[in-house]
C-alpha cells in the first residue's frame, strides 16, 4: 500500500515525538510529572501509543533498553513505588506500555553521554532530552552527560550558550578545563581558548570555581551581566561588568571584541574562517583590539586588519595566513 506524503509525514513527526519520549523517561528517573504527561500523550492518540511501543521495540532490539541488576533477595522502597506504578498503568488498560517502561527505567546511577559538535564557520542548535537548549559556535565541541542527580556538559573547545531547564534537583554544569560553571535555571555563554575560559552571565545567576590550588582564586558567583575571565597559565579569575548582547552576538552573525589581545581574536576568527590564521611574534599577540566582524566576511576583516595596525599579511605555502609586524614598525 502506498501512504500519501501527508499521512507519511505525520508518521514521521509522531516517531520523532516517540523517541524523545523514550530519552525522556530514561533520563527522568521516578518524576511522575514526566511519567503522567507521557500517559497524556499515549492516550490522546492510539497511533501514539503505537508509535512509542514501535520505537521502544527498536530500542531494545538495539540492545539500548538493558535489565537493571540487583542482588538476589533485595526488595527497595523504590522497587516497590515502580512496581505500584506498573499495575497502575495495567489496570488502565496500558499494559504494554507498562512493560516497556519498566525496561526504560533508567538504573540508579546510569549516566546517558552524547558528543556534539559544529564544523568550522557553522553555528548550531541542539535540545538536550531535559529541555536544555546548548548553542555550539562554529569550531566547537562538547560532551553531555545526564544523570539523575547531575547535568554535565564538558566543553572541550569553542563557544557554548546555554539556556537552562530549571530543575534544582538535578544541578547543571558546564566544565571548561579547570573552570566549572554551576547553574539550576539561567542562561550564559561560555568562550574557551587555549588562553583562558570567558563566563558571561546573560539571564539569572551562576556559580564559577576552579579545581586549582589551595591559594587561587576563590569561589564566584555571577549576576546578570556579570563577566568572568579565567586564565589558564594563572589559574586566577577577574571579574567585570559586560553587556551580554555583545557577548552572544555570534548567535546572529558578530564577533565583539572589546581590548582583547590580537591572539584572542585570531583564536575566534579562525572558528569561522575557511584558512587558518597565525601569528607567531609576541608583540604581535598582545596588540589589543576592540571593534566588530562578521563571520560571513572574515576576509574583508583581515584585509583591514593592516590599516588599523602596523602587521602585514602573508601568504603561507601550506594555504594559511601569517600576521607579521612590517618591518621596523613595532619598533620605532
Amino acid at each position: 500500500m502506498i501512504v500519501p506524503w501527508g499521512r507519511r509525514d505525520a508518521r514521521l513527526q509522531r516517531l520523532e515525538q516517540a523517541s524523545l519520549w523514550v530519552q525522556r523517561i530514561r533520563t527522568s528517573g521516578q518524576d511522575e510529572r514526566i511519567l503522567e504527561a507521557w500517559l497524556e500523550w499515549c492516550q490522546s492518540d492510539p497511533l501514539n501509543q503505537q508509535a512509542f511501543d514501535d520505537i521502544a521495540a527498536i530500542w531494545e532490539t538495539s540492545g539500548q533498553l538493558s535489565a537493571e541488576p540487583r542482588p538476589a533477595g533485595v526488595v527497595t522502597r523504590t522497587m516497590y513505588r515502580r512496581r505500584a506504578l506498573v499495575a497502575s498503568l495495567a489496570g488502565l488498560g496500558l499494559a504494554g506500555i507498562a512493560a516497556t517502561w519498566w525496561k526504560l527505567r533508567p538504573a540508579p546511577d546510569e549516566v546517558l553521554t552524547s558528543e556534539f559538535s559544529s564544523p568550522v564557520g557553522v553555528n548550531s542548535v541542539k535540545t538536550l532530552a531535559d529541555g536544555s537548549v546548548l548553542e555550539l559556535g562554529a569550531g566547537t565541541r562538547v560532551t553531555v552527560a545526564l544523570g539523575r542527580h547531575e547535568r554535565r556538559v564538558d566543553l572541550h573547545e569553542g563557544e557554548l550558550f546555554v539556556a537552562v531547564h530549571h530543575d534544582t534537583s538535578r544541578p547543571f554544569s558546564v566544565d571548561a578545563g579547570r573552570l566549572e560553571v554551576l547553574a539550576t535555571g539561567t542562561a550564559f555563554n561560555v568562550l574557551r581558548t587555549a588562553e583562558r575560559t570567558t563566563v558571561t552571565v546573560a539571564e539569572g545567576s551562576v556559580a564559577a570555581f576552579h579545581e586549582g590550588r589551595a591559594d587561587a582564586a576563590p569561589n564566584v558567583r555571577l549576576q546578570t551581566g556579570q563577566q568572568l575571565v579565567y586564565s589558564q597559565a594563572s589559574h586566577t579569575v577577574a571579574v567585570r561588568q559586560a553587556d551580554p548582547r555583545n557577548a552572544i552576538a555570534w548567535r546572529s552573525g558578530t564577533l565583539n571584541f572589546q581590548n582583547e589581545p590580537l591572539s584572542e581574536v585570531i583564536t575566534t576568527i579562525n572558528r569561522y574562517a575557511a584558512r587558518k590564521t597565525v601569528i607567531e611574534d609576541p608583540g604581535v599577540q598582545e596588540l589589543s583590539f576592540t571593534g566588530t566582524a562578521r563571520t560571513d566576511q572574515i576576509d574583508g576583516w583581515l584585509r583591514a586588519l593592516p590599516h588599523a595596525f602596523p602587521v602585514a599579511i602573508v601568504e603561507l605555502a601550506d594555504g594559511r595566513r601569517l600576521i607579521r609586524p612590517q618591518p621596523h614598525a613595532l619598533s620605532d
